[in-house]
């Protein structure tokens, strides 16, 4: 796959368990630094297509105490991105055939992000998990668009919903 595309594939089961066995690598290298863990994206809902990326949000008080762990973030093959969703948001990417993102966001409760009620909100409701399915399908197209324009269209249309349908 060249770097300008985007392709979706199947639910798959391994992806859960690929998430199990990384947030065990970053809990036993950030203890004390990250309050929370949570799976959130394509990945992490049941029948949806998504990317061979996984999204992890992490939980800090602060985006400033990043710096603390960065290196350790360096070491583990994580890259600060310039792709950020709000000032209280930073990613960390690790690019390989099974990648992950580290969503790092200020909140002490995870649950009450956006990304969490949105992931529950497509687990609970399965028009709505069809309708972004669908809509993802036909963002990639040919699989000729480019990344950061798919992050952008699939974040509006996720907007879009959670004001209407999760909050």
């Amino acid at each position: 796959m060249h770097q300008n595309e985007i392709k979706l594939y199947p639910y798959r089961d391994q992806w859960h368990k690929a998430y199990v066995k990384e947030t065990k690598n970053l809990e036993r290298e950030l203890a004390g630094y990250v309050f929370g863990m949570e799976h959130i994206g394509s990945t992490a809902v049941p029948d949806m297509s998504a990317t061979l990326n996984i999204d992890i949000l992490i939980g800090v008080d602060a985006l400033a105490e990043i710096k603390e762990f960065e290196s350790i973030l360096t070491e583990m093959g994580y890259l600060l991105s310039n792709i950020s969703h709000g000032p209280k948001h930073r990613l960390y990417i690790f690019d390989s055939q099974q990648g992950y993102h580290l969503h790092f966001f200020e909140a002490r409760n995870l649950k009450e992000t956006p990304y969490v009620k949105f992931r529950d909100a497509l687990i609970n409701d399965a028009k709505l998990a069809k309708e972004f399915k669908e809509y993802k399908i036909r963002l990639v197209g040919n699989y000729k668009c480019k990344p950061s324009w798919y992050a952008v269209e699939k974040s509006k249309w996720i907007s879009g919903r959670l004001t209407g349908s999760v909050e």
